[in-house]
């Protein structure tokens, strides 16, 4: 954890609950067109978006502070698309229902002459408010408390997704999708030969939104990253030294989003032929564990961190790494989700790399950060000048 996210301390800023409310109410309400349009009341839609709004509020009443890092545009993005899905969701049942008590009503009672008939709208209508009931407080919470989590470090299961570096086309294909058909099912009512089609289209646009935004249904908090100890990372950026490395500990860039993703680096280390940015673990002699969640969150920071440095003119390939420190029992390895591959460097105890950087002699700790980093050129010039700072 980074030492500004440190210093802000638990329950630091405000969980902006009216922005948050709003896109959450009105992404629910689109996920519930379909079943609206099949109705054909827009009193009964208000009546909808109120209740909403009313059991949001109830349900992240107690969510008013967060200590993470707030949420990139792409996290929000991927919620609102899941909650499209969870109004398609609704929607699907409550149109279901409908169907079904059309049906069983047709065999014991005529047609209703003029309008819909009583008793199928309340049933259907029934159905669909007491599921944007639970849905909107039950939800709703959790939502809140992923994109705002309480801890620091925390993120949202959206993160990883968020980041990767197609989201944004992945995005306006889902969003490019259910509003091209969308349209399509609103065009339909012009076209008399298609009207009695329309109430099956509108079952599945509601799949089709279902379909949209599933993967990003469900609203989970991944557990916060440890914070790396402080001297842990001091005798890290002491062995990176020693192996010609410049580094600065907890870059930041002084753009919030980017920053906001870039948190969980520990350092960044720049030389002549090579640049690493990474995390900082202290773990017991010979117990590496699963070192997958913290490799995960680098992959994304690394990638970030690179954009936001071209963007600035510098072309700068970093490697993503894991410094396990009193690990070195252990083989070193590499780790991938099929985009960049993170290096985990199994290195001495702790207690080692105090005793060698305190030593008067230097030689110790030049031959280990040689081994676990390499020489350095030997004719090094200065790394590029970069817009990163220390936190």
């Amino acid at each position: 954890m980074p030492e500004a996210v440190e210093r802000q301390g638990a329950g630091d800023r405000p969980v902006p609950k009216l922005g948050l409310g709003l896109a959450y109410c009105c992404s629910m309400a689109a996920g519930l067109l379909p079943y609206w349009l099949l109705i054909h009341s827009p009193s009964f839609f208000l009546f909808g978006l109120c209740l909403e709004v009313v059991f949001f509020t109830i349900g992240t009443w107690t969510r008013k502070r967060y200590a993470g890092d707030p949420p990139i545009w792409n996290e929000i993005a991927l919620a609102i698309l899941g909650r499209v899905a969870a109004g398609g969701v609704i929607a699907m049942f409550g149109i279901i229902l409908y169907a079904v008590v059309a049906a069983i009503r047709s065999w014991f009672a005529p047609p209703v002459s003029a309008g819909l008939d009583p008793w199928v709208l309340y049933i259907s209508l029934g159905l669909v408010a007491f599921l944007i009931l639970v849905m909107s407080g039950v939800d709703g919470r959790d939502v809140a408390a992923a994109l705002y989590p309480e801890r620091a470090g925390q993120r949202s299961s959206w993160f990883a997704a968020a980041t990767e570096g197609r989201a944004r086309l992945v995005l306006s294909r889902r969003f490019g999708t259910g509003l091209a058909l969308l349209l399509a099912v609103l065009l339909m009512p012009l076209i008399p030969a298609l009207l009695p089609l329309y109430a099956f289209a509108l079952f599945v646009l509601s799949i089709a939104f279902v379909i949209i935004g599933a993967d990003w249904l469900d609203a989970k908090t991944v557990d916060a990253l440890q914070q790396s100890p402080h001297a842990a990372v001091e005798a890290a950026k002491a062995l990176l030294e020693a192996a010609g490395y410049q580094v600065r500990t907890h870059p930041r860039t002084g753009d919030i989003e980017v920053d906001s993703v870039a948190s969980v680096l520990d350092f960044l280390a720049l030389r002549q032929d090579r640049a690493l940015a990474g995390r900082v673990v202290v773990v017991t002699p010979g117990e590496i564990g699963d070192p997958r969640q913290e490799a995960a969150l680098l992959e994304p920071a690394v990638w970030v961190l690179e954009d936001n440095l071209s963007e600035n003119d510098v072309k700068l390939s970093i490697e993503p790494v894991l410094l396990m420190i009193g690990g070195e029992t252990a083989l070193s390895m590499t780790w991938s989700s099929g985009g960049k591959a993170v290096r985990i460097i199994a290195m001495p105890t702790l207690d080692a790399l105090t005793a060698m950087i305190g030593s008067n002699d230097a030689g110790p700790l030049k031959q280990t950060a040689e081994r676990l980093f390499g020489a350095p050129p030997p004719q090094q010039s200065s790394p590029p000048s970069l817009a990163v700072q220390h936190s």
